[in-house]
């Protein structure tokens, strides 16, 4: 039997956020235990059909197709020929035949939502729907979200309450599925497990800390430069630490938001205008991102709604400690040893953690081992979880 993944927009995206590692991660590890197959929803064909050999590859984690500059889905010329071309022809796309469920571990675009009735008469009655949830941070905090994802979000939590069964990546995220679904009326839902992602662990299992004879300490955050993640706070913070005479380096790795992330490079131009030890990397491929956690000394984290916060389980993995905030999922995943958990987001409470960090050895040292002692989920693992609960999921009606 096999297992359908729905991967329209990350096979059409370089992107590699939280969702899109999610799901090219799962499709990796899926692919090495069990029969997969990929489809999409082609746009230009007007048709779901199987996925060709260059939308696959832009599923390989950390492949060679280049680094993202935006989030957004992009499809050739090419594509878009052929697409129109079998759409005047009439010519369907083929899908995959004997499958046990259909899993969609991306958000679902508007046009996917609409066209689910006609996958579903076309796979058969007795294909169970499945899909990850990640987050609504969209419909809780639209301010620090894009006008499009905001409008388009209660279309995709609606959707979902017609779905077989849904597994969130947090309890936090499923509360929120909950308390969504009761808040629109809905009474007929269904099953929502917890399924915790994993990351990818660094090869070298010693994770010591390199740099004692650095003077200077060297701080990373990798998040995408967007309102939500909090770079304001954590650049203020910053400039007052610097204004004090503490001695550090602030690097920061991620793209920026296309519509929001001006104002936060903005902040980071002005900063390096004054001399201040901040470097922002943009959006880096796997390699950088592995070397850069390798040569920081901890990470902070200060994002204001996460679903999961993989930059927090990434940098504990690395044995690196993080000073994060406790905002929805984040205090799920910092718990447990090497974290200095924040008990506020504004620059304030930032800088007082910053502090600690950087003027108390004894408090870096403890959450090192911390960190270096806590157990790594990886991607098998999460795959595994998936795979298990999606064979094990049937339609409801």
């Amino acid at each position: 039997m096999t297992l359908v993944l729905e991967l329209t927009h990350t096979s059409h995206t370089l992107a590699a956020t939280g969702i899109q590692q999610v799901c090219r991660n799962l499709f990796a590890e899926l692919k090495a235990v069990a029969n997969v197959d990929v489809i999409v929803l082609d746009p230009w064909q007007r048709s779901w059909r199987r996925a060709t050999y260059s939308e696959r590859e832009r599923l390989v984690p950390g492949g060679d197709c280049g680094v993202a500059r935006r989030k957004g889905e992009a499809w050739t010329a090419a594509e878009k020929l052929r697409g129109r071309l079998k759409m005047l022809a009439g010519i369907k796309g083929t899908l995959p035949s004997g499958n046990s469920a259909i899993l969609f571990p991306e958000f679902i675009m508007g046009r996917c939502v609409k066209a689910l009735p006609g996958l579903r008469r076309r796979l058969g009655p007795d294909v169970p729907f499945v899909a990850i949830f990640h987050d609504a941070i969209a419909m809780r905090m639209p301010e620090f979200s894009a006008l499009k994802t905001v409008a388009r979000m209660p279309e995709y939590i609606a959707a979902l309450a017609g779905f077989d069964a849904v597994a969130a990546v947090s309890e936090a995220s499923r509360q929120e599925l909950l308390f969504l679904w009761d808040r629109m009326g809905m009474r007929e839902t269904p099953p929502v497990e917890v399924i915790p992602p994993g990351i990818r662990p660094p090869e070298q299992a010693g994770r010591d800390l390199p740099h004692s004879i650095r003077a200077a300490p060297r701080v990373l955050c990798v998040a995408t430069l967007e309102p939500r993640k909090n770079h304001q706070a954590l650049l203020d913070a910053a400039e007052q630490l610097w204004a004090e005479g503490l001695e550090f380096e602030l690097e920061l790795a991620g793209m920026a938001h296309r519509e929001m992330g001006a104002i936060i490079l903005a902040r980071i131009r002005e900063l390096e205008g004054r001399g201040r030890k901040i470097t922002w990397h943009g959006a880096v491929d796997d390699a950088t991102l592995h070397a850069l956690y390798e040569d920081c000394d901890f990470t902070a984290y200060c994002s204001l709604m996460e679903g999961f916060g993989l930059p927090v389980a990434e940098s504990l993995a690395h044995g690196r400690p993080c000073v994060c905030t406790t905002c929805g999922a984040l205090d799920e995943v910092s718990r447990g040893g090497g974290c200095l958990r924040l008990d506020g987001t504004d620059a304030a409470c930032v800088a007082e953690g910053l502090r600690r960090m950087l003027s108390d050895k004894a408090l870096r040292g403890r959450l090192v081992a911390e960190a270096a002692a806590k157990p790594v989920r990886s991607w098998a693992d999460y795959a595994m979880d998936v795979l298990d609960w999606a064979r094990g999921s049937r339609r409801r009606c």
